[in-house]
Formats: C-alpha cells, sequence, structure tokens
C-alpha cells in the first residue's frame, strides 16, 4: 500500500516569476509548519507521501520543482536546461516526457511526471482525459490517493476527478481516493502570514453518498448507502441490506414487510449529508407501494419498477405471479400456498370469464419460461418481446384498476 499524491504546476505567479512565492503551510494542527514554495512538499510531509504524480503543461515551472525538491543536492545544468526547454513552449507544443526523467528519479518510488496540454479545446481535452487515464492506470491495488488542486489551470483537477472517479467505479484499480487538498494562499494575512491547507474530503463523501443513491434509486442495489450507513446506524444500515438482498432474489412475497420498513428508516433522523439523500431516496421508492394493500398489487407495483429500470426478465416474472396471486385473492385460495397457486393457474386457464386475464397470463408465461429455462422460441426478438411484456403489463394494470378502483 502507497500514499500517492497527485498534483497539478502551472507556470508560476503572472508577473513572470519562474518559483512561487514561499509560504508557511499548516495541516490541521498550527503546530506543524512547512515552509516551501509547493504545497506538494508540504503534503508530503503532512501525509507521509511516498509516491508523487505531478501533471503540467510543457510550460510549467519545472525547474523551480527540480530545485524545490532536490535541496542541496542541485544540479544547475541540468535545472537551466529545464528552464530553457520552456522558454520556447506554448500551448500547441508536443509533450516530451524525456525532459524529466531526472526529477522522477529524484522523487523516488515510481514516481512520474506527466505533461498534458493546456486543455484549450475539445481535441486536447479529450487527449489530457486520455493521458490522466493511462497515468492513473499506473496506480497499484490498494493504493491511497490524495489530491491537490492548489495550482495550475483550475479545469485541470476536474479532469483527474474525473479520471480518479473512472479508474475507481470500472474496477480498473482498487484503489481509494482519501482526500483533496487546496493551499488557501488567500487568507494566509489572517493566519499570521501562515497558509492553511484545506482538506475538502467532504466532497469524496458527498460523492460517495450520490453514488449509493444513483445505485439504489436505479436498481434497488442498497450495498453502497449501507456501508455509508453502518458508522452512524449499524441497524439501520442492516436494514437497508436485507432490503436490497430481498430485492436482489425477488422475494415478492416479503416486499410488504419489507416496504414497511424502508418506509420507516425514510423518516428517520440522519446527519448531513445523508439527511439530504436518504430520505429523498427511501421515499421516491416507498411512495410508489403507498397505495397497496392487497399483496397483487405489491407485486404489480415491482413488476412496473423492475420494467422502468429495464430488469425485464424479473419484471416478467413478477408479473406472472401478480395474476397469479390477484386469482387468488379473488377465489378465496391462499396465495401462499403452492397447490392453491396451481389451482389459479387453471383457473385463468380455463375459465371463459377470464379471458382478458388469460390473454395476457399464457403469452408473458411463454417469455418466463424463455428466460427461466434458457429454452423455448430462439428465434423470438429481444425488442417484440420487451414491447409485449410493456403492453400486458399496461393491459394487466387496468384490469386492477378496475377491481380495486378507490
Amino acid at each position: 500500500m502507497r500514499n500517492v499524491l497527485i498534483s497539478f504546476i502551472g507556470t508560476g505567479p503572472l508577473n513572470g516569476s519562474r518559483d512561487y512565492k514561499t509560504a508557511k503551510y499548516f495541516f490541521k494542527d498550527e503546530n506543524k509548519i512547512h515552509e516551501s514554495s509547493f504545497i506538494a512538499s508540504a503534503l508530503g510531509e503532512f501525509l507521509n507521501i511516498d509516491t508523487y504524480y505531478l501533471f503540467g503543461t510543457m510550460k510549467s515551472i519545472w525547474e523551480a520543482v527540480y530545485l524545490n525538491f532536490a535541496k542541496e543536492n542541485k544540479d544547475e545544468n541540468y535545472a537551466y536546461k529545464l528552464y530553457e526547454s520552456v522558454l520556447d513552449s506554448k500551448y500547441d507544443t508536443e509533450l516530451d516526457d524525456s525532459l524529466f526523467k531526472d526529477i522522477e528519479l529524484l522523487l523516488g518510488n515510481n514516481s512520474k511526471i506527466i505533461p498534458i496540454y493546456y486543455g484549450l479545446n475539445e481535441e486536447q481535452i479529450e487527449k489530457n482525459f486520455k493521458i490522466f487515464a493511462e497515468a492513473l492506470n499506473n496506480l497499484h491495488d490498494d493504493d491511497n490517493i490524495y489530491l491537490d488542486i492548489t495550482h495550475s489551470f483550475r479545469s485541470l483537477p476536474l479532469f483527474a476527478t474525473t479520471a480518479l472517479s473512472f479508474i475507481q467505479d470500472v474496477a480498473i484499480k482498487r484503489v481509494t481516493l482519501k482526500g483533496i487538498y487546496y493551499g488557501m494562499l488567500e487568507v494566509n494575512n489572517e493566519f499570521d502570514n501562515k497558509t492553511p491547507i484545506i482538506d475538502l474530503s467532504y466532497i469524496i463523501n458527498l460523492q460517495n453518498w450520490i453514488k449509493g443513491a444513483y445505485a439504489f434509486s436505479s436498481f434497488g442495489k442498497g450495498e453502497k448507502i449501507a456501508e455509508l450507513m453502518k458508522e452512524e446506524d449499524k441497524i439501520s444500515a442492516e436494514k437497508v441490506l436485507d432490503f436490497s438482498n430481498v430485492l436482489s432474489f425477488n422475494y415478492v412475497h416479503e416486499l410488504k414487510s419489507q416496504i414497511n420498513i424502508l418506509t420507516s428508516l425514510s423518516t428517520h433522523e440522519y446527519s448531513y449529508p445523508a439527511k439530504l439523500i436518504v430520505p429523498i431516496v427511501f421515499c421516491d421508492f416507498t411512495k410508489r407501494f403507498s397505495h397497496c394493500k392487497q399483496q397483487s398489487e405489491y407485486q404489480f407495483e415491482l413488476c412496473k419498477w423492475q420494467f422502468e429500470k429495464k430488469m425485464y426478465a424479473l419484471s416478467c416474472l413478477c408479473l406472472i405471479e401478480s395474476i397469479i396471486t390477484f386469482v387468488c385473492e379473488n377465489e378465496n385460495l391462499d396465495e401462499t400456498n403452492k397447490n392453491d397457486r396451481d389451482k389459479a393457474k387453471e383457473i385463468i386457464c380455463n375459465y371463459s370469464e377470464l379471458s382478458q386475464l388469460k390473454e395476457i397470463y399464457e403469452p408473458a408465461n411463454k417469455i418466463r419460461k424463455s428466460v427461466a429455462h434458457l429454452i423455448g422460441n430462439f428465434s423470438a426478438k429481444p425488442k417484440k418481446s420487451i414491447e409485449d411484456l410493456e403492453n400486458f403489463i399496461d393491459n394487466f394494470g387496468l384490469i386492477l384498476k378496475k377491481k380495486y378502483a378507490r
């Protein structure tokens, strides 16, 4: 496991100076000061950084980076060579990382200097994202990543965070973004000429909650939200995970009780940022079941939700089960008893007064069998099956509405 700092190197102050102003950085505890012209150096000490990924344009102040980290062991000729290389550099200069190998060796532990474009147009932006993604793909599994957004063009850290999210979310690497930091030079006059390093890790927490909310609202996956909730309320986290598991297994017979649990969780008091997200996400899911009284209605509502989320196989299964349950409810049969459910199937197929149900049940059941047993009509077209399923759902919805009109 390594602590990796991703930082950005700019072109220096607007007055043309080839170095940043020296600052007395303090981090969380004012008693610990690190004086440097580069916040990367300060963060390196405060966060016990092993490896540096420094991004910058060909015009960035690389000679100042070298002189800062080299300390007493400076090669003035190399520093001047770096300085000369930027004199003719501009926005369309071709990238050349061969100039920076000595800085990488100086930083050690597979540190990298990664030149990037200004990002002035779509072509350069696309190239930059590719550079970010390829560079971050060199990270090791279980690396802890710290991001410094103090220097350089403000657009570049945005691409870095997006690239990091891409690396994490598609599971190319199992890395963790541990912190985002900004050296607030603008307020050092309020701290006796010392510069606070601001920890913006709240952003990471908020992003994780957003990801968890999306996974739950889109797919009923509660693992991420449960993971985030357990530090504050372990019992509620376990309930969310139970609900997610019930939904994953399509245990429709437990849905009613699980919806009640989820409803109670939506009124629970949470701290921020959970307070902003959890009630809305849970209420959005439970509200659609608020009108349900009969088990067939719960099953049918789940069927519609699954169809909306494009989980067509589960939607078809729930439609079939809700039709059978509906018949059980209206024929005084025990909808939890297998024999009674088999009787309901016979009634659907043989009672002429239920012809409307039969017209839905039989073709929908053919789709279900084909999906469940991976056999059947292999010539069936997915698009046609989806269209048919949507019609079956609409038609059964009209039957339920007429029966349970309130």
